[in-house]
């Protein structure tokens, strides 16, 4: 019987990553705001606004997906870590009971 070996660190590491993402996305629109005192009225400007105004559908699609993902792997490294306590503890259980 093949072992079932699951990297829970990696599951927290990943969602952790697409959070973040998720959260930099989320705030698109924000970082040209914050960024246009610094820019000053030009074309850079103006192309930073255009870039997140044209990608609000595109950008709603990804934040939708990535947000799925997120839970995915948020909600898989939670229940392995479920599972792996539940084991452990029928074990214990089996052994102070006598049942090796």
């Amino acid at each position: 019987m093949a072992d079932l070996e699951v990297d829970t660190v990696l599951l927290a590491e990943t969602a952790g990553s697409l959070g973040m993402l998720l959260h930099e996305f989320q705030r698109a629109a924000d970082i040209v705001a914050d960024a246009e005192p610094a820019i000053g009225r030009n074309s850079l400007l103006d192309e930073m606004r255009a870039f997140v105004d044209e990608w609000t559908h595109n950008r709603g699609k990804l934040l939708a997906s990535l947000q799925a993902v997120y839970e995915a792997a948020t909600q898989s490294r939670a229940a392995y870590l479920r599972a792996d306590d539940d084991l452990a503890d029928s074990i214990r259980t089996a052994v102070e009971a006598g049942h090796p």
